[in-house]
């Protein structure tokens, strides 16, 4: 398994969330939680 993640896309949604209290990582976190729980159910 192998996942690759755009440095590009990571500052755009880092950007974002500029103004949300702890935003970037909380997206940051569910959004490969969510990845990796589909891969497993693949």
């Amino acid at each position: 398994m192998e996942i690759q993640i755009d440095e590009s896309q990571l500052r755009d949604v880092q950007t974002m969330m500029t103004g949300i209290k702890d935003g970037y990582p909380k997206v940051l976190t569910r959004a490969v939680n969510k990845t990796l729980t589909g891969v497993r159910t693949d």
